[in-house]
């Protein structure tokens, strides 16, 4: 009788252990698929706005050459 309740308590902690992995996963699965179905079903959204362009310029300003007088 003790090597049975050994079992059961193997695999209860067994169980304990690896079921909150196993939901995740489902979990993330249904995740995955919700997201590629709005995906595939979504409509390309038009572009009205140009990207807007930095003010900054792209290369630092030249430093004026001058001489001690």
């Amino acid at each position: 009788m003790n090597t049975l309740w050994s079992y059961l308590a193997v695999t209860a902690l067994t169980a304990f252990v690896t079921l909150p992995s196993l939901l995740g996963a489902a979990r993330d699965r249904a995740i995955d698929r919700e997201l590629q179905e709005a995906a595939t079903r979504a409509e390309p959204v038009p572009n009205d706005h140009p990207t807007p362009r930095s003010t900054a310029p792209s290369e630092p300003a030249p430093i004026p050459y001058t001489t001690a007088a």
